[in-house]
């Protein structure tokens, strides 16, 4: 409750890239739902999945549906009433939300043409923050999963409301140029709207017959570039099991393929340590 001092706000995550399939949502439907069933001995975490992306990937794999604008994630860009409207404002909030299908997370669905919109306003930068900060009491983590290749309000909006950003890479094509483009805008907004804006870290998925040895060379190339960014030593693998779970709208870890599991349990302690909070209860 508002007062107690010991009460939890939750951690705003955003995955993020400017490069489209580089596992964004894979990652952050995957990370979320670890969180949420409980690692190790930590029990499951109160988790709310805001997705911002116009394809509405994340949405369809947990089974949401936003039936129009006003009860999806465009919702959370309209500006926080400062008056006695917050308690209509609040409810309007909490309407947007559904719980997923088969999961135990909350998402805020994404609408197409709700974002759209949303994406093509300038300035008011704040107001995704504002409005997660009436929800952050429900939480323990929102995570924020944007579409690629896409610089407007959307993509600054949250890293303005995050503590940090996790950046999920796949090698191959331009993804390190992609991957630096991504964080200088995350340092202009540390330069400016959010200062205490954290880099997580960068997560490399690997596909294919060469997926370690290309792993080994962006995490090199990554040293070279950016090397004062961390860089997680768990790697997700491009396994069939991740093709399953989206199609059966369920995570790899009720799908039980063990592999991928392992995959997502190391990510998510990796993370877990990285954020300071590795075996601390939620």
């Amino acid at each position: 409750m508002a007062g107690n001092p010991q009460k939890r706000l939750a951690r705003t995550t955003t995955i993020g890239n400017l490069k489209g399939g580089s596992g964004k949502t894979t990652n952050a439907v995957n990370l979320a739902c670890m969180l949420a069933h409980g690692i190790g001995d930590q029990p499951p975490a109160r988790v709310l999945f805001v997705d911002l992306e116009p394809l509405r990937t994340a949405s369809r794999w947990l089974g949401a549906e936003a039936p129009d604008a006003e009860r999806s994630s465009a919702v959370l860009f309209h500006a926080v009433p400062r008056n006695g409207d917050r308690p209509a404002h609040l409810e309007r909030l909490r309407a947007a939300i559904q719980r997923a299908e088969n999961e135990p997370v909350d998402i805020v669905p994404a609408h197409a043409d709700g974002l759209e919109a949303a994406d093509g306003i300038r300035g008011k930068e704040f107001d995704l923050k504002d409005n997660l900060a009436l929800l952050a009491e429900d939480y323990d983590h929102v995570f924020l999963d944007l579409p690629g290749s896409r610089t407007g309000r959307l993509a600054r909006s949250s890293l303005v409301a995050s503590s940090g950003v996790l950046v999920p890479l796949q090698p191959g094509g331009n993804s390190i140029e992609s991957t630096m483009d991504f964080f200088e805008m995350v340092e202009e907004i540390r330069r400016g709207a959010n200062p205490l804006l954290s880099v997580d870290g960068i997560v490399i998925s690997t596909a294919g017959s060469r997926g370690d040895v290309d792993a080994q060379i962006a995490a090199e190339s990554l040293a070279e570039v950016l090397s004062y960014y961390r860089v997680f030593t768990s790697r997700i693998r491009t396994l069939k099991a991740i093709q399953r779970a989206s199609s059966f709208r369920v995570s790899v870890k009720q799908m039980g393929d063990r592999e991928a599991i392992r995959d997502y349990t190391a990510l998510a302690e990796e993370w877990m340590e990285a954020i300071g909070q590795a075996g601390a209860a939620n």
